[in-house]
């Protein structure tokens, strides 16, 4: 870097200078990225640096360096240089005008006191930062550590040399990642901030608890750097520090917890109030986590939290922080500065729960819907709010799932319905509103129809014919279902029984289990007494489970071979939505497979839907399996599966769900 001869010509200019004086040939033709091209041996020797970079060059003069170039590159001159703490300097620009290099300044840096002015001045400087007993380091913008003193070199056992230049957040442990990142984004718009603890990791591999504060150099709105103090904890307050983490952390996941909200809620609406700005409460639930905790177990599901929170800290940014909220919720509270950056923080959520979550060697896909609510608009307090996003959330998963959805009042109503019809789904049974219907599958080759799927139907005096869509998820929630589902056997138990002593022709019909029911205590056995009590065979029952009822392995085969064993027909409902798909397929034994209708849909005009309707048919039939085909509504999609080799279908096509009286008399008696 001492090199002259590039510069001669500029040099040679220039009146001779004093041996004192500090000369250094700055490229400054882009404000971000200004690169030291000369220095002469006085200006070495005074900044101690040899470093091209002009943040480790000029040290702690660098900032206010800076500042007066981008305020005065235009106008030759000089200005004072003073820095608290550092030797005032004599600073002089001058522009080199005529270089091909870019836009270049000459600097000419002179002590503004005398000798020994100086010399008093750095001693008693230097004894101030030897007899420190704080850890004192300096952070530039990209948190890259450009000075420690003494006591932070002996409090983590590195020497400077392995500290300067360092990005900070590599010292800091993996379990105060989080807490830092949320410290750096609050340094970086300018606030200070402490953190009562914080682990950095020891030269020596262990974990050292100290407080942290941060105080940002902000000038005229640009942060440059940051200078951070240290302090170690004794051990009495290591202990308190270790409550207070356990008091406002999430001890699962390690994000922040509803207690950390409230305070953070408090600080952060007062501040939105004085600059008159909006907070947002961003509610995210993971959809059918009830399912994945019953097919995985607890182990598995709180595995899954915490991959989802990984996921959700790295999504964090400025403003923005993430908690636990409590079972598979989340809840982000964002400072909002634009409508824009709500949705990008949903989105981004959305988008990394595409990417599947890995577990025990198996891949999972999951889904999670969000909803929002906003103070000061939806409430004051933090329990306001989030009673109102929690309500979007449920309107949410209600529509469709992995979506988000704003807060609107008249969700009031959809909530208070939800609650009212679950009470009077606790009591359909009891007045009697439940009723078991049957939809015929019918043989694509004769037409005809020898087997049948249970559907139920609830009809309530208040909310009239109410969709399976919205009940069975209520039910299942709840823990109904298994009420429910017990009743539904007994039900086609009955109507099986009918049919058999008016001599109709055997039939087989299929009843819908509910994952949380498959795994209840004594399924098989219960199941195997109610169809015995009514002295049927049970090669007539077909038990069709989805996908989700297959997650855990072990459990799921030793149920399955019960069932097969009892002479029952096992299926497969809604085949390739699931969380698993092929893998199951030879572990199992299972007879049929139902395609879902999603890929029936458009089958006609949609090339890939029948590519994979294909795929399933021809890998089933290799399997030795069935197929049925669901949700055929025109003549060209049975068509379709007919030439494909599909053997049964159901759907509107044919006939929707009717009660027991229309499939005695249009599907049984003809046939008797």
């Amino acid at each position: 870097m001492n090199n002259e001869e590039p510069f001669d010509h500029f040099l040679q200019k220039e009146e001779p200078q004093a041996h004192s004086t500090m000369v250094v040939i700055l490229d400054v033709s882009s404000n971000q990225h200004m690169k030291i091209l000369y220095t002469n041996e006085s200006s070495t020797s005074f900044f101690s640096s040899s470093n091209h970079s002009p943040e480790q060059f000029f040290g702690l003069y660098w900032s206010a360096i800076r500042e007066a170039i981008v305020e005065r590159a235009a106008i030759p001159g000089s200005c004072q240089i003073s820095i608290i703490g550092q030797e005032p300097l004599k600073m002089t620009m001058k522009e080199l005008a005529d270089s091909s290099e870019g836009f270049l300044l000459l600097l000419e840096f002179q002590n503004s006191v005398s000798r020994n002015a100086n010399q008093l001045w750095k001693e008693k400087y230097q004894s101030l930062l030897y007899s420190n007993s704080d850890a004192l380091l300096t952070l530039n913008g990209q948190g890259q550590i450009t000075f420690c003193n003494p006591m932070m070199r002996k409090l983590l056992n590195y020497k400077s040399k392995q500290l300067i230049g360092k990005p900070f957040h590599q010292l800091v442990s993996e379990v105060d990642q989080l807490s830092f990142r949320q410290l750096w984004s609050y340094v970086k718009l300018g606030k200070t901030f402490e953190l009562p603890h914080i682990e950095l990791m020891h030269q020596k591999g262990h974990e050292l608890l100290v407080s942290l504060k941060a105080l940002p150099v902000v000038v005229k709105g640009v942060h440059l750097e940051t200078q951070v103090i240290l302090k170690e904890l004794p051990n009495y307050l290591i202990s308190n520090s270790k409550m207070y983490y356990l008091s406002y952390h999430d001890h699962l996941t390690g994000l922040w917890n509803r207690r950390m909200l409230k305070i953070h809620f408090a600080q952060d609406s007062l501040q939105a109030v004085n600059e008159k700005g909006k907070l947002r409460i961003i509610h995210l639930g993971i959809d059918r986590f009830k399912v994945i905790v019953e097919s995985l177990g607890y182990m598995a599901g709180n595995q899954i939290l915490r991959m989802v929170a990984e996921r959700l800290r790295k999504i964090c940014t400025a403003g923005e922080k993430v908690y636990r909220n409590s079972g598979d919720e989340f809840i982000f509270l964002v400072q909002e500065y634009s409508f824009a950056q709500t949705e990008r923080i949903c989105n981004e959520v959305l988008r990394s729960f595409k990417k599947l979550f890995l577990f025990n060697g198996q891949e999972y896909y999951l889904s999670i819907s969000i909803g929002i609510s906003t103070f000061p608009e939806h409430g004051n307090t933090i329990d306001e709010l989030t009673e109102k996003s929690k309500q979007a959330l449920s309107v949410t998963k209600q529509r469709g799932r992995a979506h988000f959805r704003y807060f609107e009042e008249d969700m009031k109503a959809t909530f208070t319905n939800e609650a009212l019809m679950e009470s009077r789904l606790r009591r359909a049974i009891e007045f009697d509103e439940l009723k078991v219907c049957f939809q015929p599958q019918v043989e694509l080759e004769t037409g005809t129809s020898t087997s049948f799927e249970a559907l139920l139907r609830w009809n309530n005096r208040k909310f009239g014919e109410v969709s399976p869509a919205d009940f069975i998820p209520l039910a299942e929630a709840s823990g109904i279902i298994h009420v429910i589902g017990d009743w539904v056997i007994d039900q086609v138990c009955q109507h099986l029984k009918e049919w058999q002593k008016k001599q109709y022709k055997p039939v087989k019909v299929a009843i819908n289990i509910s994952p949380s029911q498959f795994r209840s205590e004594n399924f098989c056995v219960k199941l195997f007494d109610t169809v015995r009590k009514y002295e049927l065979q049970t090669n007539c029952i077909e038990i069709e489970i989805t996908e989700s009822a297959l997650m855990r392995p072990d459990e799921t085969l030793k149920s399955l071979r019960q069932l097969k064993e009892m002479g029952f027909t096992i299926s497969v409902d809604d085949f390739g939505t699931g969380y698993s798909s092929l893998s199951y397929l030879k572990k199992y034994p299972i007879d049929i497979i139902k395609i879902d209708r999603s890929f029936i849909q458009d089958i006609e005009m949609d090339a890939k839907n029948e590519a994979i309707a294909k795929t399933i048919i021809n890998l089933a039939h290799s399997l030795g399996m069935n197929v049925i085909a669901e949700g055929i509504e025109t003549v060209t999609q049975a068509k379709i599966l007919k030439e494909s080799k599909c053997r049964i279908a159901q759907g509107f096509l044919y006939s929707k769900a009717v009660p027991s009286e229309v499939i005695e008399r249009d599907y049984l008696k003809i046939h008797q």
